[in-house]
């Protein structure tokens, strides 16, 4: 029997927010991070991209809370700046674990560099400071010592390792991709289920109930550069009433979209490119061409409690 999938157009939207001192060598490596985050289809969220005349800073700085990951370029100056220290610490106080730090000068695990930035926020004139400056001013104030031990603690990528610190970009955005396409609620409603259907053929009645077992992942290269990744999920099913287990492999999923909701069930769709659109991208990316608006399919699994 051939399967069948929920037809949807979808644009993917992750975005990444940048905090980083204007100073040549972090302007540097944030130009290179947002040309690295695009390969990823992420949007990047910075100050000279986002923030337009008659906005307001704070604003912008606080919005890094609703973005599915974070970027904090540190070098010394950083930690002299009251504005990258306040997008530091609020990324601390309210996303740490979705924050990634790229080091870019070496300096800042001195003892010499430590006792600098405690004079300096110690002795601060707030004098010179109105307005929400002084908001930020007492925020900066109260965390400092707590932010330069998170980031001096924490173990990072050298500043001259560009292609390992890749790979923890890599490692990061897989995680944030689970996150923030619903993996783990979707998990969470399977291990509470009392049964569950996953769309296969085209009368959604012929559908077969099962019983969750497990569900695990692997990581495969995407065939164009616009989905730097794909997964392909695995559940381990045990079909109602007949004890018996079976594989159902999703390939190829760049998403997770929730459904709707009710109060005895849930549903997910698995978000998978179609090969035609996959097929027109890589012709596009090899002749330097625009791209075509990507189709999708979904892949629905509906839970029950």
């Amino acid at each position: 029997m051939k399967e069948c999938f929920e037809t949807l157009a979808v644009k993917r939207k992750i975005d990444f927010f940048i905090s980083y001192k204007w100073n040549e060598i972090s302007e540097d490596e944030a130009n290179r991070l947002c040309k690295q985050l695009a390969l990823y289809q992420i949007n990047p969220i910075r100050d000279k991209y986002n923030l337009e005349y008659g906005d307001s800073i704070v604003s912008f700085m606080n919005s890094l809370k609703e973005c599915d990951g974070v970027i904090l370029i540190i070098c010394e100056e950083y930690f002299f700046s009251i504005n990258c220290m306040y997008e530091g610490i609020t990324a601390m106080k309210n996303c740490k674990k979705k924050s990634l730090i790229r080091l870019v000068e070496n300096s800042i695990f001195t003892d010499k560099v430590k006792r600098k930035v405690a004079e300096f926020w110690d002795n601060f004139d707030e004098t010179k400071v109105l307005g929400d400056e002084k908001e930020k001013l007492k925020q900066v104030r109260e965390n400092y010592q707590e932010f330069v031990f998170w980031i001096t603690d924490t173990n990072v990528v050298k500043p001259d390792d560009i292609i390992q610190f890749e790979k923890e970009l890599k490692k990061h955005v897989e995680k944030v991709f689970l996150e923030s396409y619903n993996y783990y609620n979707m998990v969470e409603d399977l291990i509470n289920s009392k049964k569950v259907q996953i769309s296969k053929v085209c009368d959604p009645i012929c559908e077969e109930y099962y019983y969750y077992r497990n569900i695990n992942y692997i990581i495969q290269d995407s065939p164009v550069e616009y989905f730097k990744c794909m997964y392909n999920f695995i559940l381990l099913l045990e079909k109602y009433d007949a004890k018996e287990l079976v594989n159902i492999s999703i390939n190829n999923v760049v998403g997770i979209e929730e459904g709707n909701f009710g109060e005895n069930y849930s549903k997910y769709y698995f978000v998978i490119p179609k090969q035609e659109s996959l097929d027109t991208l890589a012709y596009e990316e090899k002749l330097d061409k625009d791209k075509s608006e990507i189709e999708y399919d979904m892949r629905r699994i509906t839970i029950y409690f």
